[in-house]
């Protein structure tokens, strides 16, 4: 590492999105005069706003300085001090009502980590940015105050999954696999097509990004255009800085309100799919596309004509695409008329590669959905750390071991297990011998000796099959107390169909009847199922935390009975 130059490794950085644009800035030097129209702008700032921001941020003992040498230990220290407290929030409010931010707060300290263990090129690092922390208050105050705005309005697409309240990668799945599975249980077919935009949140050009959200959301670029302004990054690499040098494009990297900005600026590119479904988390891109008896002839001209939108707005918005990684897997239905399809899909000309797995946000997906190489990679991970694990369990007693086996493994098996979870016994009991493997290294229990009763006792852990459940069911309560939006029309209660009624009270709907196993595996029939058998007492728990602590209880008891 000691051989690379950090200035050409900060100029690789800075520029990393201009290898096919000029590198000249990229935002102009208008000045807009948009405040006073606009329907989203911060005006004053009070006191409970800085201390919420504060207390939402993310907090550490660590001493090290920020780039304007301002540590958030010492902010932890003096902001409980009135005088001082009072002071940031006058200032916080000068900097919004004037639409300025000091230049010195807008210099982001780069920290070049390698990708590999011999680094030889530049593209062998990867860059963490570290922001001022003074800035950093001032954005989560903003984003406190757009979010809200953004929700108020429904402005953000509901195809979007990224970066917002209550929602994650696993709520982006569901949608993505209820969809195939629907398809497939119809008698139809399914194409995804997952299209990566190269170099994404670094390609943004801002004074773009300023004209779409002041234009389409009438949000104010005021304060905004000064945020984005005058940006310059250094690399600190073995206590040896490289020059400064100024950023031109992107949204500012290591900035709490560069995921926000960045989806706003995408939020219009579903609107350009016409014959199929899309699913974003932030610049994770992928379109779903029903095949059926009536379109089968002409789903591959509609397709195409969709990535031709794709591309054009690709090349109308700035954001060049990396055509060589865009891919598309075929989901066939049993279906004679299915069998075999050949599909040609391009991009700007570049035939897309037809793949017989893809990976989309950690989950990879097969054609026919049995989520075997997915298990194995994952029991692959999982004995790879069990492993490391026993290397290290001299020097650690069993609750600390236990406690370790729980972050490093077990929450392995924690994601996207609602999905996954639905795979047949053989590829589910390859799991099961993962928790038996980690609970016999906590355990100290030998290879032959019994540990399913340990599991459930001593260690009060879910086998897979209601570690499924377990997750399933959390989404479904979320969704039933309004704290999840993206299932609107999955789970209805009881009385909102007059022609099916259950006896128990807080029972759901069943308001999709599949054909296949398939169907009958989809987040929303499952979800329904399984809800509608669990006892009342539990359905009613008056919190997230009572529900998650009752249901376990439950299952536990359960898992038990059957050992």
């Amino acid at each position: 590492m000691e051989s690379f130059d950090l200035d050409k490794l900060n100029e690789h950085f800075t520029y990393i999105a201009c290898q096919h644009t000029d590198k000249t800035d990229s935002l102009g030097t208008s000045v807009c005069n948009f405040r006073d129209s606009a329907n989203f702008q911060i005006s004053n700032i009070t006191l409970s706003d800085v201390f919420l921001a504060w207390k939402l941020t993310k907090h550490t003992k660590k001493r090290s300085p920020d780039p304007s040498g301002i540590a958030k230990y010492m902010l932890d220290l003096i902001l409980p001090i009135p005088n001082f407290f009072e002071a940031i929030t006058y200032w916080a409010n000068l900097c919004f009502q004037n639409g300025y931010i000091p230049s010195y707060l807008k210099t982001i300290k780069v920290v070049p980590i390698p990708k590999v263990s011999n680094p030889k090129s530049l593209n062998d690092f990867r860059p963490i940015s570290i922001s001022c922390n003074l800035l950093l208050l001032l954005e989560k105050i903003y984003l406190t105050k757009i979010t809200s705005y953004l929700q108020t309005n429904a402005i953000l697409s509901p195809c979007q999954f990224g970066f917002r309240p209550q929602l994650s990668t696993e709520h982006a799945m569901i949608t993505v696999t209820d969809f195939i599975k629907k398809c497939i249980d119809k008698g139809e077919s399914c194409i995804l097509v997952s299209v990566d935009l190269k170099k994404a949140f670094d390609s943004v050009p801002r004074e773009n990004l300023l004209l779409k959200i002041r234009n389409n959301y009438s949000i104010s670029d005021v304060w905004l255009r000064s945020f984005l302004a005058d940006r310059y990054q250094f690399i600190s690499l073995h206590n040896s800085d490289s020059h400064l040098l100024k950023t031109v494009r992107g949204v500012p990297q290591g900035s709490i309100l560069g995921p926000i900005l960045f989806s706003l600026y995408i939020n219009d590119m579903p609107d350009h799919i016409k014959h199929g479904m899309t699913e974003l988390f932030a610049d994770d891109s992928n379109f779903c596309f029903a095949v059926s008896k009536t379109n089968i002839d002409t789903i591959e001209t509609m397709i195409n004509e969709d990535m031709t939108h794709i591309a054009r707005w690709s090349q109308m918005n700035e954001m060049p695409l990396n055509e060589t990684k865009c891919k598309f897997i075929v989901f066939p239905s049993k279906s004679k008329i299915f069998r075999d399809l050949e599909f040609t899909v391009a991009i700007n000309g570049v035939l897309l590669e037809r793949v017989k797995t893809l990976k989309c946000l950690g989950l990879i997906l097969d054609e026919k959905l049995t989520w075997k190489p997915h298990i194995d990679k994952l029991a692959q991970h999982c004995y790879a750390r069990i492993r490391g694990l026993y290397c290290i369990k001299p020097f650690f007693d069993q609750n600390h071991l236990q406690i370790l086996s729980l972050s490093m493994v077990y929450s392995l098996l924690n994601y996207m297990i609602v999905i996954w979870g639905t795979a047949n016994n053989s590829c589910i009991k390859v799991v099961e011998k993962v928790v038996r493997s980690l609970a016999r290294l906590v355990l100290g229990v030998k290879k032959f000796e019994p540990i399913a009763h340990d599991i459930c006792s001593r260690l009060g852990w879910l086998l897979p099959k209601y570690l499924y459940t377990y997750f399933l069911l959390i989404n479904v309560y979320k969704v039933v107390k309004g704290q999840l939006t993206c299932f609107p029309s999955y789970f209805l209660p009881n009385f909102a169909l007059d022609n099916y009624r259950f006896r128990s009270p807080n029972a759901l709907c069943r308001n999709f009847f599949p054909n296949t196993s398939l169907g009958a595996n989809t987040f929303h029939y499952e979800g329904i199922k399984q809800w509608n058998e669990l006892p009342f007492s539990i359905k009613n728990s008056i919190s997230l935390a009572a529900f998650k602590s009752s249901l376990k209880e439950f299952l536990l008891e359960k898992q038990t009975s059957l050992v």
